[in-house]
């Protein structure tokens, strides 16, 4: 299940706190944050509402800050001030991580409506944020295409896979459908075999290809250089001078 957020928009709708009031809020560990986005911005836990209005009830009051931090816990405040040097993760929306991924962006609103992909983060106005892990997971299933398992059984792979890494700790009780097991075993045995036919398809054509750039590189080697395009005797045109007819009685002697 996504675990719930608020946004600053969220949070502070209707509000117009100053950028400073709030970082030394989440210093003090009165607005707990736990994530940013890709623009770095805040996405708080789903109490930050009521912990705001607890501490500006306070502030009206006359109490500062450090003041209701150090008596978060009488009045009902969590007290979790923030590791120093330790910064909140980054989270994804869905654009985000279809181009971090790869994997166009309707396909993962596909997966998101089918189950096959959930989001870490949801806020209170519906916005979901991914784990940077999931880049990771999308490039998975885009494999498992790849591979030719078809569309409709990516969700069966999908709840394979989350069963066997909730089991994957020693010690931790394996609770499953006999079933369930056997279908994710020949499943996993499809899958192993064809990756082993991919993995000799491409030793094959690996070395055909290599092959051929050798035979290839030869003959471009053997072709003779492109001989130059003969050249046209061009004519070249003398100017003359041409004398004006002489008319008559113009002639020497004359007149």
């Amino acid at each position: 299940m996504p675990h719930e957020t608020l946004t600053w928009e969220e949070l502070f709708a209707g509000l117009d706190p100053q950028p400073a009031f709030v970082q030394e809020m989440e210093r003090l560990g009165l607005l707990r944050v736990v994530a940013r986005d890709a623009s770095r911005r805040p996405l708080y836990d789903a109490g930050a509402r009521e912990e705001l209005e607890k501490v500006l009830e306070l502030v009206e009051l006359g109490y500062q800050l450090k003041d209701i931090a150090a008596i978060a816990s009488r009045v009902g405040l969590p007290r979790q001030r923030r590791r120093l040097f330790r910064r909140p993760p980054t989270y994804l929306r869905r654009e985000e991580l279809a181009r971090a991924s790869g994997a166009p962006l309707e396909r993962i609103q596909a997966w998101l409506a089918s189950g096959v992909l959930e989001p870490d983060l949801i806020s209170d106005g519906g916005e979901l944020h991914f784990a940077p892990a999931t880049i990771e997971r999308v490039r998975l299933l885009e494999d498992l295409l790849v591979l030719g398992v078809p569309e409709a059984r990516l969700g069966d792979m999908v709840a394979m896979m989350r069963a066997l890494d909730d089991h994957s700790e020693p010690g931790v009780p394996m609770v499953h459908d006999r079933a369930a097991v056997e279908t994710a075993g020949e499943t996993l045995a499809g899958l192993a075999d064809r990756l082993e036919r991919i993995s000799r398809a491409t030793r094959r054509w690996d070395k055909l290809a290599t092959s051929y750039r050798k035979r290839l590189a030869r003959l471009e080697r053997a072709q003779p250089p492109a001989s130059a395009a003969p050249r046209t005797a061009r004519r070249s045109r003398v100017r003359t001078r041409t004398r004006g007819r002489k008319g008559p009685g113009s002639g020497p002697g004359e007149g």
